[in-house]
């Protein structure tokens, strides 16, 4: 019984490598997009992935807690990205890639099963969130609402928003950020403070609910290069 249990076990782990394998082989690959990949759980370890190139040889993508990380080039098939779990090759996440996007943030987090991933694209092409500006990324199953500076946005569950540096500034380019949370009808604030705009960086704003508390959270990165977090606020009850 007990080889029995192992070579099934082989076998098991066998089919999960060669069924990806033989999608990826028949699939139409289109030319690749520039990822940076962030991994949006503080409190979970990132999991290990890789991907299939352009020779469906599987390369490990870098992926580490609240850092953006350097770009990786991924080649999307029949208009997806497919990322699969490093120790077993099981299909890990699928996100479907819009066919002008060229450059992207990928942002992943738990899903709704074990091992499952849940994953965003957000669209980062040339232009599309200029300098000294911001992009705003609602990760949260309500609707959010905000005020940055003289500019307002009503942003649905599971979209992004790009912001032009606003021009409501201080002398020393900060300006006043105010992010609403919709709750039973009626719109909570859940983060209200000051941040710095100015030339030669831009930010990442994510709204989400804390997964364990579920209370709602504001979370900004600094987009210069390789980004770090720089702000982490959580609502009050």
């Amino acid at each position: 019984m007990i080889v029995f249990h192992s070579i099934r076990s082989i076998a098991t782990r066998s089919l999960r490598f060669v069924v990806p394998m033989i999608v990826l082989a028949h699939a139409t690959v289109r030319a690749a997009v520039e990822c940076r990949l962030l991994w949006c759980d503080p409190q979970q370890e990132a999991p290990g992935l890789v991907h299939a190139d352009l020779e469906n040889t599987l390369r490990p993508v870098s992926l580490a807690a609240l850092k953006i990380q350097p770009p990786v080039l991924l080649h999307p098939r029949e208009g997806t990205i497919r990322l699969f779990h490093a120790d077993d090759c099981s299909a890990a996440c699928t996100v479907t890639v819009p066919s002008a996007v060229r450059r992207a943030l990928l942002l992943l987090m738990p899903g709704e099963t074990p091992r499952s991933l849940r994953a965003m694209l957000v669209d980062d092409s040339p232009g599309r969130v200029p300098d000294a500006g911001a992009c705003v990324v609602n990760l949260s199953k309500v609707h959010i609402r905000l005020a940055v500076g003289e500019h307002r946005a009503l942003i649905v569950p599971g979209a992004d928003h790009p912001l032009v540096c606003p021009q409501e500034r201080d002398d020393f380019n900060m300006a006043q950020v105010l992010f609403q949370f919709e709750r039973d009808g009626a719109w909570r604030t859940a983060s209200e403070t000051r941040l710095r705009f100015a030339p030669g960086m831009r930010h990442l704003i994510l709204a989400e609910h804390d997964v364990r508390s579920g209370r709602p959270r504001v979370r900004t990165f600094t987009d210069a290069g390789v980004a770090r977090p720089v702000a982490d606020a959580a609502a009050a009850e």
